[in-house]
């Protein structure tokens, strides 16, 4: 009786095969990948100061971004927004420095180059 297991996930959600490809890649052209697709922490900061959760939005963290905006819009009906204004860029670099470390797994780039 033959088993089948599917394909783990690991911890960033790099499915197997996926890692197999990036493998099979050039060290340049996975640079040139993750480079192309890297983002900039200071612009998630700029982006949840104009508008609470815009960050985490940079950051494709959909469900955060949602929670600090409805959260947001709550306090300011109690004239307490402004926490939210302050707290939503901190979550917004730690957001946009988690999406580059899951991204540095995907195309294997060490730690030291991202």
């Amino acid at each position: 009786m033959e088993l089948i297991i599917p394909l783990r996930r690991d911890l960033y959600n790099v499915e197997i095969s996926e890692v197999k490809k990036m493998t099979k890649m050039t060290k340049q052209k996975r640079y040139d990948m993750y480079d192309e697709y890297v983002k900039i922490p200071s612009s998630g900061v700029l982006l949840s100061l104009l508008i609470t959760g815009g960050g985490s939005l940079y950051a494709r963290q959909y469900v955060s971004a949602i929670i600090q905006f409805l959260v947001a819009v709550a306090l300011w009906s109690v004239l307490m927004g402004w926490i939210m204004w302050i707290i939503s860029p901190i979550i917004a670099y730690h957001d946009v420095k988690t999406y580059n470390r899951r991204l540095a797994l995907k195309y294997d780039i060490p730690e030291e180059d991202m």
